[in-house]
């Protein structure tokens, strides 16, 4: 089977399974048959590396953002291309549709986000930006620009969606937190925060949309109210030192997960009392990636020593290290088990070597090691329903694995 010619830069699985899209440094995007493994389209018209996908919630359309700062947005079933989106001045780097399918938000390394009316029709069309200097709205009409969300004078590093699509949160490098109506016609921010002192690596918003954290590079925490309108934090958490690399909730909503860059600890904190749990260190490990069990009790990380670390997040207690790998882990993903069945976690790295752990054991002992890889993998992605791994890296091949059987059943 032809796969890609250049190296991929990033997969996505469809929303019901069924396909898997590819992104590549060859300028094209590939849609496959998660069953049968056959190249269903080859999605041509990006003149530059594709290095960003997303999928509409309904799975109809799929949306590739390339470093020639052009969005494509294309017909799934067709391979068409349905609209043109221009007006970014830097390389795409984060695509994502609003909950509702109704909005796309875009990010780039020229500063901004834009926001974006998704057009119903079938011919082609453009949606022209606009200089970006300035923040103005232009007609909310389908197809069009609907927001330009602007760094001002200073670069936009991270953002969130609320789960409810309603608004966009971001955080810039000069320290300033801006949240953004993301379905009105208004280019002003609802609100901005002088939030820290420094550059905001990384920000989450609760799941019930309530809270909003951000950390800074110095490696101080702010937890918001955003039901109140006073610009004083909630709650203010000092990490020992180094920046906050990652910001992530609890499915309830009650606990703060944070991991920082010097210490090398993963931070859990009570979001109600204010006050910190317990630290989880990992001692001599740097920590490269972190991933969340589906019943939020355990949190996995993998470190840059070749080594995973689980965690008890109940307890804080550091339930096992293991030695998986002969290089650094790059990627660590938990399939989304039905309740009551076995949690498989994947780790993969440097080694190009794919492990799956049986969390719910606590196995020394990986259940299969994946082999095929010919290079490090650097991105791993469980289907919805948590039967196929997909993993990616410096091969230029996607590969896809059979969760209980281990076998490598596609390559793309």
């Amino acid at each position: 089977m032809q796969g890609h010619s250049g190296p991929v830069l990033a997969v996505a699985f469809s929303p019901d399974g069924q396909l898997l899209a590819s992104a590549s440094f060859d300028h094209t995007v590939r849609l496959w048959h998660v069953a049968s493994g056959q190249l269903y389209q080859t999605l041509r018209g990006h003149q530059d590396a594709v290095g960003a996908l997303a999928f509409s919630p309904d799975g109809r359309r799929l949306v590739s953002g390339d470093l020639d700062h052009i969005i494509q947005f294309w017909d799934v079933a067709t391979g068409q291309t349905i609209q043109t989106y221009r007006g970014h001045q830097g390389r795409i780097s984060w695509l994502a549709f609003s909950p509702d399918g109704q909005i796309l938000a875009s990010s780039s390394h020229d500063q901004s986000i834009r926001l974006w009316a998704i057009a119903a029709a079938s011919t082609v069309s453009e949606a022209e930006g606009i200089n970006r200097r300035f923040s103005r709205a232009t007609e909310v009409a389908r197809g069009h620009l609907l927001q330009t969300l602007q760094g001002y004078r200073r670069g936009i590093w991270c953002l969130a969606f609320s789960q409810n699509g309603q608004t966009l949160a971001s955080g810039r490098t000069d320290g300033v937190l801006q949240l953004w109506d993301a379905k009105a016609a208004a280019a002003q921010p609802r609100r901005t925060l002088a939030a820290h002192a420094s550059w905001i690596m990384s920000i989450a918003l609760s799941p019930d949309g309530k809270l909003l954290a951000s950390g800074d590079q110095p490696g101080t925490i702010h937890v918001w109210d955003l039901t109140q309108t006073k610009d004083t934090p909630l709650h203010t958490f000092k990490t020992s030192q180094g920046m906050v690399r990652a910001l992530c909730f609890t499915r309830d909503g009650q606990t703060l997960i944070s991991s920082t860059s010097v210490d090398r600890a993963v931070w859990l904190w009570d979001v109600v009392s204010g006050q910190r749990l317990y630290a989880v260190t990992s001692n001599t490990h740097m920590i490269t990636s972190l991933a969340l069990s589906p019943d939020n009790q355990t949190l996995a990380g993998g470190t840059f020593q070749h080594r995973l670390l689980l965690w008890n997040l109940t307890t804080g207690r550091l339930l096992h290290i293991i030695d998986g790998h002969s290089g650094q882990i790059w990627a660590v993903a938990f399939s989304l088990a039905p309740q009551g069945q076995p949690q498989t976690l994947a780790s993969s790295g440097d080694d190009g070597v794919i492990q799956l752990w049986d969390v719910t054991k606590g196995d020394d002992q990986p259940q299969q090691s994946l082999r095929g890889n010919n290079g490090p993998v650097r991105t791993l992605s469980f289907s919805p329903n948590g039967r196929l791994l997909a993993s990616g890296g410096q091969d230029q091949m996607i590969r896809l694995w059979d969760r209980a059987s281990g076998q490598m059943v596609r390559t793309f």
